[in-house]
């Protein structure tokens, strides 16, 4: 091609940029906000392990709330009665299922509930995550 027909550059080799590097692993959600957080040292978005991630929005998303997996959350006791605790765990252990039975992914080490005011709950599960066999723990509230 003759100089000054096509674009200055044309067919020469042009390696890329680089892919930024950060941390492989899924959005950091805040328990208390729910909201996902930028690392202040890389300013990216902050990581968290996949499996402890899932864990999270299983316990904090009610139950038939999501219009894409309507089985997905956690269905909470109305009243905090004298078998509060009990109906909590059976409720957190129903939400994580998918990933204890099926996907075998997880196993739920201690669930602690904890009253923490009027009509208030703290829930602490404290699993092994299976993919990496790391324990791990979540807070959420009830």
């Amino acid at each position: 091609m003759p100089f000054g027909v096509g674009p200055y550059g044309f067919g020469t080799p042009v390696t890329g940029v680089a892919p930024p590097s950060g941390a492989a692993g899924s959005r950091y959600i805040n328990p208390q906000s729910r909201d996902y957080e930028i690392d202040p040292v890389t300013k990216q978005q902050a990581q968290m392990p996949g499996v402890r991630q899932r864990v999270l929005l299983a316990v904090t998303t009610v139950l038939r709330s999501s219009t894409a997996v309507p089985g997905m959350g956690i269905d909470m006791p109305k009243k905090m009665g004298t078998s509060y605790e009990a109906q909590v765990r059976n409720a957190v252990l129903a939400s994580l299922r998918q990933m204890i039975e099926v996907e075998k992914v997880l196993r739920v080490d201690a669930i602690l509930v904890k009253r923490t005011g009027t009509g208030r709950s703290q829930i602490t599960i404290s699993f092994t995550d299976l993919t990496t066999g790391e324990q791990d723990r979540v807070t959420a509230n009830g």
